[in-house]
């Protein structure tokens, strides 16, 4: 691979906005470029299926990690949201692992990627993470949407450890996965840029990272209604 990028931040920091803002740019800079989203279909790396036993869950995402470094892309650069923190401290966390194990997995997946000549992690979060947390909240639906988290993940070991807290034990989880997510930042072996991006200036950030690898900004295309209309209808994922 060329170069390998990683999106990572806080919840609601922005990652998928940034990492398909990032392949964009580097398509109509004239480079061939993967993106994957956490959700995307068959995941190189992020697990789709559920774990009971964290241990498995450790196996199957460092052998990923594995099999994704060796079958290498053909494409100039990959672009990953989620893959290296994200995905880990969830999981783990629901689990409530000994916090060290989460760091470790995280430290051993940064020197598997120093193989990779140009590597970089783009590290969005803000310095009041309980104030962006509780605005990504409110954006996401308030109370409906902490019902809903509770109830899809009640039975995980974290919050039935917490079931005192009820749906505002979500909130904690949150705020703790942003403490963990800071603090690991800055014991990667890759080189990372850290952005604070609370002030939600985008354009500045976007000006950052065009500046981070040297490309120019092209504006997405204007298309006309009656093309858009062509499109219109309904669909189903």
């Amino acid at each position: 691979m060329k170069k390998l990028i990683f999106v990572e931040g806080i919840p609601g920091s922005g990652k998928s906005t940034f990492a398909r803002f990032l392949a964009n740019q580097f398509e109509r800079n004239g480079y061939t470029c993967d993106l994957f989203f956490e959700t995307t279909y068959n995941h190189p790396v992020i697990l789709s299926e559920s774990f009971d036993d964290y241990n498995r869950f450790i196996e199957s995402y460092m052998e990923r990690w594995k099999v994704f470094l060796v079958n290498q892309s053909e494409s100039d650069v990959v672009v990953m949201e989620s893959a290296i923190f994200q995905s880990p401290i969830v999981h783990l966390l629901h689990k409530d692992v000994d916090r060290n194990i989460i760091q470790s997995v995280i430290v051993k997946v940064s020197r598997m990627l120093e193989q990779v000549n140009e590597c970089k992690l783009i590290y969005f979060y803000q310095e009041d993470a309980a104030a962006a947390i509780q605005k990504m909240i409110e954006i996401r639906g308030r109370e409906e949407f902490l019902l809903r988290k509770h109830n899809e993940h009640k039975h995980e070991k974290y919050f039935a450890n917490r079931m005192e807290q009820g749906p505002e034990s979500h909130v904690t989880f949150f705020l703790e996965y942003a403490a963990i997510a800071n603090q690991f930042v800055k014991e990667v072996s890759i080189e990372t840029v850290i952005i604070e991006n609370s002030s939600r200036n985008y354009s500045l950030y976007e000006q950052q990272l065009l500046n981070e690898f040297a490309l120019t900004y092209f504006p997405d295309p204007h298309v006309e209604m009656s093309v858009l209309k062509g499109y219109t209808g309904i669909y189903h994922n």
